[in-house]
């Protein structure tokens, strides 16, 4: 038989390359026929995504082969926030590659997560290696402390930005529970490289990013522009072609005076939060989108601004806006809450800015057809009150959804979610703590309703309901705190075991297992990871068999496994 994909020009195959795993590229296309083989070893635009390298074993033979191939890698990945292993990847990847000289030599892009301040302070010896670096993405771990997040958050924002000359992309997300505010960077007349910016839960000065950001062409950022408000003009972008922000309680001179200075300014996203009623007179924001070619943006307002009548959106049916730019606008209003929205269509977000379940539900559009949040794949459910049928056909491509009162919201989701929306698609369920006893039934409903499941996070006492059925798809599992619920007993491991056998990921926390020893040496060989939470001003002696290196070795069967505790008492074991 011919083979006409190895007959194919090395450059278009290398176009293939691309499009295809480098674990692929190095492992499986070599053995297809010499051709391939002599290609693959020639292929130098390899990109590593070390998410695919579930188990310690796996990763090691890999890394033990890296230097061989290290000036071929063009991109390293540690980016998968779910994997809980990647931590500990991190920190052993930069700690044997960090005395190897010349390692990495054509590295341009480096994805992270899970970072804390000692593995930046790891990771750091190493960049300076990397020198044809022009892109870095980086999540931090989550900060319980305001203070600890601002100090850390700040520290690492001030490193990336002077880097290196040849960084050009950054992306930095700091994980909070609210938005770490930095007022200030204590740079002395330094010039960064940083051409693309994006911050997310990051709330910056707009004169920050002026002071020493005057090449920027994207910027994503949320932005603090209470300096607008002085006289004299304060900053200019004048490369800026590309701005995302998120805003608080902005009026239209803000925007307007935030703008004027960015004469290149072509595509500009704005979403705003308890936002003045000045942002919609469409007739006014004509005078500054002329030049602009896509504008999307959300404005929530805040509930006290609005009277009961709902907001007209007369001035945005304009030849401006329908015809010569083609934008379309629809307004939301709850009119028992005074939950109220204006938005592009189509609404672009991934998260529809309310939690609460809207009944009373009103809502009017330039556009006719009704608009959908494609974006959207989570929703919330939080009460008893009934989602407005319009508002709940929106969610067309859902895979995540969570209960988060299970006491109330169960007959919602059963009864007004799944007879009307394509629950099949859900992969991921989430169940808040319950007080008191919910109907099992119920419960099983919803597993059973929901036949792609890969994860899912609930009580013990729930999980249990689900034993008598089994759960191939299903990788990842959290079972939630339930510190009254603690008498799990062998047969119950056995059962759940049994129930969930293809199990990659599982987490807990240390006072919801009574018999940890029996969970552990009971592990299913697909296990990969296990996370165990601590209380988090506990430390071992405190409290009874905190989950030491020691206490695993002396108390349980498991071998040739990494450990790891972190500054929030979160235990991660590696097999």
């Amino acid at each position: 038989m011919n083979d006409y994909l190895s007959n194919l020009p090395v450059e278009l195959l290398y176009k293939i390359y691309d499009n295809v795993s480098s674990f692929d590229i190095l492992v499986s296309l070599p053995l297809v026929n010499k051709r391939l083989h002599l290609i693959s070893l020639n292929y130098t635009r390899l990109r590593l995504d070390f998410s695919s390298l579930k188990k310690k074993r796996s990763f090691d033979l890999f890394c033990a082969q890296l230097p061989s191939i290290s000036s071929r890698v063009v991109s390293l990945e540690f980016s998968n926030e779910n994997d809980g292993t990647t931590p500990m990847k991190i920190n052993y990847f930069f700690l044997t590659f960090i005395n190897i000289n010349n390692s990495f030599s054509n590295l341009r892009s480096l994805s992270l997560c899970h970072i804390n301040s000692n593995l930046w302070k790891t990771i750091k010896k190493s960049l300076k290696s990397f020198v044809s670096l022009t892109s870095m993405s980086i999540d931090t771990i989550h900060l319980f402390y305001v203070e600890k997040a601002i100090e850390f958050t700040t520290n690492l924002l001030k490193d990336l930005l002077f880097l290196s000359s040849t960084l050009t992309y950054l992306r930095l997300k700091a994980k909070h529970n609210h938005p770490v505010h930095i007022s200030k960077l204590d740079i002395s007349e330094q010039i960064s490289s940083i051409e693309h910016l994006f911050l997310y839960n990051i709330r910056l000065d707009v004169t920050i990013l002026a002071s020493f950001l005057p090449h920027l062409l994207t910027v994503d950022v949320m932005l603090h522009l209470d300096n607008l408000y002085c006289t004299t003009p304060i900053y200019t972008f004048e490369y800026l072609k590309y701005l995302s922000i998120i805003v608080l309680s902005p009026d239209f001179v803000t925007i307007k005076r935030l703008l004027n200075p960015m004469k290149q300014l072509v595509h500009l996203i704005i979403v705003a939060y308890d936002a003045k009623s000045d942002v919609t007179d469409g007739t006014a924001w004509e005078q500054i989108l002329i030049s602009i070619v896509t504008f999307k943006f959300v404005f929530k307002f805040h509930k006290y601004i609005w009277n009961e009548e709902l907001t007209e959106l007369e001035s945005f049916r304009s030849s401006f806006w329908l015809e010569k730019k083609h934008w379309y606008v629809a307004y939301d209003r709850c009119t028992i809450s005074g939950f109220s929205i204006l938005y592009s269509v189509p609404y672009f977000m991934n998260i529809f800015p309310w939690l609460n379940n809207i009944e009373n539900f009103v809502t009017n559009s330039t556009r006719s057809k009704i608009t959908s949040f494609e974006n959207v794949r989570r929703l919330i459910l939080t009460d008893q009150c009934k989602i407005h049928k319009d508002l709940r056909n929106r969610y067309t491509n859902l895979n995540n959804i969570y209960i988060k009162n299970p006491e109330q919201s169960f007959h919602l989701l059963l009864y007004d979610i799944v007879p009307f929306l394509d629950i099949s698609k859900i992969t991921t369920f989430s169940v808040g703590s319950c007080r008191f006893n919910i109907n099992d039934d119920l419960f099983l409903q919803a597993m059973l309703s929901m036949p792609h499941l890969i994860s899912i996070c609930a009580q013990f006492a729930l999980l249990k309901l689900t034993f008598a059925y089994q759960w191939p798809n299903i990788t990842q599992l959290k079972i939630q705190d339930d510190i009254s619920f603690t008498n799990t007993i062998d047969k119950d491991i056995h059962a759940f075991y049994h129930s969930f056998s293809r199990l990659e990921q599982l987490s807990f926390h240390h006072d919801t297992i009574l018999d940890i020893c029996q969970l552990l040496n009971n592990k299913l060989t697909s296990i990969s990871n296990i996370m165990i939470e601590h209380p988090i001003n506990a430390a071992p002696g405190l409290i009874d068999d905190f989950i030491t290196r020691d206490w695993l070795e002396q108390k349980t069967y498991l071998h040739n496994f990494a450990y790891l505790c972190d500054k929030h008492n979160t235990v991660r074991l590696w097999f």
